[in-house]
């Protein structure tokens, strides 16, 4: 539903459904990830780092490690 905000073009709506995502399951790493990217997209840079950052810190598997990494990169 977040994605749906976000193609959309309403980043904001994105960001409050994901934040309630995240409130239901703090480990949601996609949740945490998306997140940040649509900070990232309104150019709240350190709120799209944290974010990004407990996504790599929740990220057990570390699946996701690779495309974060690529993504700071981009804020670089």
């Amino acid at each position: 539903m977040g994605c749906i905000f976000e193609k959309k073009g309403d980043i904001k709506g994105g960001i409050e459904f994901f934040s309630m995502a995240i409130d239901i399951d703090p480990n949601n790493v996609f949740a945490l990830f998306s997140r940040g990217a649509c900070h990232n997209m309104e150019g709240n840079y350190e709120q799209a780092i944290s974010d990004y950052s407990l996504a790599l810190e929740k990220d057990s598997n570390r699946n996701g490690r690779k495309s974060l990494k690529n993504i700071g990169k981009t804020l670089g």
